[in-house]
């Protein structure tokens, strides 16, 4: 989409700044200017996305609104954006280009000399060569005449090598064949694996072996018992051996 869809918008440039931006982990310099559209009336908001001329003007009649000072339209532009640079309306070739600009900070505010809008946006890109930055510096303060295009997508959008990654990796599990395992656990590699990390059940204990008793065998130590106590013990005799004399 573009930023406005008639060429060569009347543009001042108020300020040139520079900065440094994010793209793919790695922080590159540019430089930020901001933009200015003066005089900017209802059929130049009619060239820009849907809402601007609704937003400012009123239906029937080219007139902006009343009890409005600013508004700030979000996300306005989402993509960069090619800037062919005119010295003059009237000229056919392009002083210069700005690619891979990135437009943000888009809002109207109203002027206290005059019934009508100013358009401000920041235009940032970079990094920026020797020439970009001595004609950058011719317009500051001055105007010139912008034909906006749409860049080429992808150079520098950081969410689209994630979007084709994923994409990737998707098609690619998608291609692969699913496996046919036969019945069995032995023949299946994923349930063997399975019951692998499943604890193993306790072994069960073997009851301990209690020697048997034998109450006969009792009866019989206790009889041996008794005849033991109820004999007399025999006196013990010493016996003496007489030699002969």
């Amino acid at each position: 989409m573009r930023l406005f869809e008639v060429a060569k918008v009347g543009c001042f440039c108020d300020a040139v700044a520079h900065s440094i931006e994010t793209r793919r982990d790695s922080e590159v310099k540019i430089l930020k200017l901001t933009l200015r559209v003066s005089p900017f009336d209802a059929k130049l908001a009619s060239a820009m996305p849907d809402g601007v001329r609704t937003t400012l003007f009123k239906t029937n009649v080219p007139e902006p609104k009343p009890n409005l000072s600013r508004v700030t339209f979000s996300g306005l532009c989402d993509t960069r954006q090619v800037l062919q640079v005119f010295a003059a309306p009237d000229t056919t070739k392009a002083s210069f280009a700005l690619d891979q600009v990135k437009i943000t900070g888009t809002y109207a505010r109203t002027q206290k000399d005059r019934n009508g809008f100013d358009f401000v946006f920041a235009a940032s890109f970079g990094p920026a060569g020797r020439d970009e930055l001595e004609q950058v510096q011719a317009w500051l303060l001055t105007q010139r005449f912008v034909t906006f295009q749409v860049a080429e997508p992808g150079m520098f959008d950081e969410d689209a090598n994630g979007d084709e990654g994923d994409i990737a990796d998707t098609d690619e599990q998608a291609r692969q064949p699913r496996p046919m395992w036969a019945d069995g656990d032995e023949q299946n590699p994923s349930r063997a694996a399975t019951e692998a990390e499943e604890p193993a059940e306790p072994a069960k204990q073997e009851p301990v072996r209690q020697r048997t008793h034998s109450h006969a065998a009792g009866k019989t130590r206790a009889s041996k018992m008794d005849r033991k106590l109820a004999r007399p013990d025999k006196p013990r005799t010493r016996s003496l051996r007489r030699g002969r004399r």
